[in-house]
Order: C-alpha cells, then structure tokens, then sequence
C-alpha cells in the first residue's frame, strides 16, 4: 500500500467511528472547545432550514427546496427541484473573517451564482452577479 492508501484508510476508519460514544463523550465534556460555529452570527440563517414548497408570488408552487445544516452546523446545504425538472444545490456558509455570509450556487443547466451579504433591516439580503454577469438578489 501506499502512503496515500494508507492515510485514505485511516481517514475512512475515523469517519466511521464519527457516532461513537467515546466521541460523543469526548465532545461533551468540560474540557472540550466550543463547536467552531457556535457564536450567533453562524445562526442568522438557520430560520431557513427544512422543507419547503416554493411558490410564485401568484401562489403558484413553483418547486421544492430542502436546507439542511452540514460540518456541525458550520454550512447550511440547499437541495432545489423546480416543477421544470431543473435541479440545483447552495452551500451557505459565514465568514467570521470578513462578518459576511456567503453563497455558491450551481445547477443542472450549468448556471452558477455567487451571492454574499447578511442581515439588513431584519431581512437576509445576499447580492452578487450570475455567470451571465447580471445582477442578482
């Protein structure tokens, strides 16, 4: 085997072990830091989480969407399906260092966003350009 196959292995046996007790223990003990995201800004976001029929503003249902939390809650995942048949996915993330919540997007007709922001007003506004190099909100 090689170095490589043998880090890959070990990698893959620690992953597996990741739901064990002693882990767990290990987590919630007193001398363990505190999760990597657990300050309020990383929870702004959180309202969006679960299952959601997407609709037009005529109330018409337009998709469905799922957000989940991911990596200890440090990354919310978005999983879209419109009624069209176009899929797409969103990992949302906060960035301590610049106190800006980010945004990729990709989708099953190659589109890509990149969207950044935060909370303005009681509202999260992320803005950015679309490849086409509009605008979005």
């Amino acid at each position: 085997m090689t170095l490589r196959t043998v880090v890959a292995h070990s990698l893959l046996a620690l992953a597996a072990t990741a739901g064990t007790p002693a882990l767990a223990n290990a987590e919630t003990s007193p001398t363990a830091k505190a999760p990597a995201c657990a300050t309020p800004e990383y929870r702004q976001f959180d309202f969006w989480q679960g299952d959601w029929d997407v609709r037009d503003p005529a109330g018409k249902t337009v998709g469905r969407n799922r957000i989940v939390p991911l990596h200890g809650g440090c990354v919310l995942q978005e999983s879209w399906a419109s009624t069209n048949g176009v899929t797409g996915t969103s990992v949302n993330i906060y960035d301590g260092d610049t106190t800006r919540w980010h945004q990729t997007w990709v989708d099953s007709t190659g589109g890509l966003l990149q969207l950044d922001g935060g909370i303005v007003e009681g509202k999260m506004l992320l803005a950015g350009d679309s490849i086409s190099g509009r605008p979005a909100k």
